[in-house]
């Protein structure tokens, strides 16, 4: 199981070693939303988190292997039921493969990661990359 687990992207045997971001990421959406932050090992997605319980009919044709990990997560008891029935809560700190498959788990549909996570500044995953690849580049610039 711990070899199917790993192969689908499920981490939750591994200890957390890579270190995250300092830009903590929102999401939110219809019954879900959580914390997030890009690792050294891909999007780490924190307990307490909330996803929308029912997905969208296009997630389980389209995006099978979201489906899959997402059921996963649910028979392993990761992510599981609230009161009310509307969201499933993330009982421990997740690492993705992605910004985009840890948002279309929460979500419930596909989802492109880097304009659904943004900073508090309202500033999306996509816009403090291309600031953080522009920073860079200017420090590397000649006569700078």
């Amino acid at each position: 199981m711990l070899v199917i687990f790993s192969i689908l992207g499920i981490n939750i045997f591994e200890p957390l070693q890579q270190s995250a971001s300092p830009n903590r990421l929102r999401l939110t959406g219809p019954d879900a939303a959580g914390e997030g932050a890009e690792t050294d090992d891909g999007f780490i997605v924190f307990a307490g988190a909330l996803a929308r319980a029912e997905t969208v009919e296009s997630f389980k044709e389209w995006t099978k292997g979201w489906a899959n990990l997402r059921g996963s997560l649910i028979s392993s008891n990761t992510l599981v039921p609230v009161e009310g029935g509307a969201s499933l809560r993330l009982t421990t700190d997740q690492v993705f493969k992605s910004p985009s498959a840890a948002a279309a788990i929460l979500l419930g549909r596909n989802a492109n990661g880097l304009i659904e996570w943004k900073h508090s500044s309202g500033s999306t995953l996509k816009q403090l990359r291309e600031q953080t690849v522009g920073a860079t580049s200017e420090a590397d610039a000649p006569g700078t």
